[in-house]
């Protein structure tokens, strides 16, 4: 029989894949080959579990962006690897906090607080770090600049879709404008330098591929 982490594992994929509302106790159970009596007396009931699967999920996510951060050659390439990989989990983050909004609020309001106050503690690093590497401004206010930031990001992810939508203005591109336009305004002579290359370097890539997809199409 498989043991908790096991089933926990198991369950947080199902739940991201399937969708938290349409997965059951008697899926896991049938998916894991245990009987659903064992899953109700190891678990309680499916709140208690989705709870346990939400907390293995985004901390793994939270794991794997602090781990590439450290990886980063500076502040300026974390922050746009995190951007990035923000853009590309957000139908899967949409999908599970609309659903627990809706159908389990507590989980919904407890994991909002946790991914709220983990964002502001990672850009927090990356800011400090940012000023010992000389690419952010040495009298920066910490921590207005991470409040600012986190807001206008969040905002857009909550608020701004519709209007970004009606505008015809892509998330992505959203996201892009504000992060280039923020970061630059709070960057030293060196630090402008970079996002300015980092801009070239990606303005470069969707030239190739535009070309590649020219080539292709030939």
């Amino acid at each position: 029989m498989p043991d908790r982490k096991q089933i926990i594992q198991e369950a947080s994929e199902m739940f991201i894949t399937q969708g938290i509302k349409s997965v059951r106790m008697d899926d896991i159970a049938a998916q894991l080959g245990m009987s659903k009596r064992t899953l109700y007396e190891m678990f309680g009931g499916k709140e208690e579990l989705l709870s346990l699967c939400m907390d293995h999920y985004w901390e793994m996510m939270i794991r794997k962006r602090n781990e590439r951060n450290a990886r980063a050659r500076n502040v300026m390439e974390a922050v746009f690897q995190s951007m990035a990989d923000m853009l590309e989990q957000r139908d899967t983050t949409l999908s599970l906090m609309v659903s627990l909004r809706r159908f389990y609020p507590r989980i919904y309001t407890r994991v909002g607080e946790k991914l709220f106050h983990s964002g502001c503690d990672a850009l927090r690093q990356l800011i400090e770090r940012g000023v010992q590497e000389e690419l952010l401004l040495p009298d920066l206010n910490v921590e207005l600049t991470v409040i600012t930031f986190i807001y206008s990001i969040t905002g857009l992810m909550r608020d701004g879709r519709k209007h970004l939508s009606d505008s015809k203005i892509s998330l992505p591109v959203a996201f892009g404008y504000v992060a280039v336009n923020f970061f630059r305004g709070n960057a030293t002579e060196k630090g402008r330098e970079v996002i300015d290359e980092y801009i070239r370097m990606y303005n470069d890539r969707k030239i190739n591929m535009l070309r590649q997809k020219i080539r292709d199409e030939e």
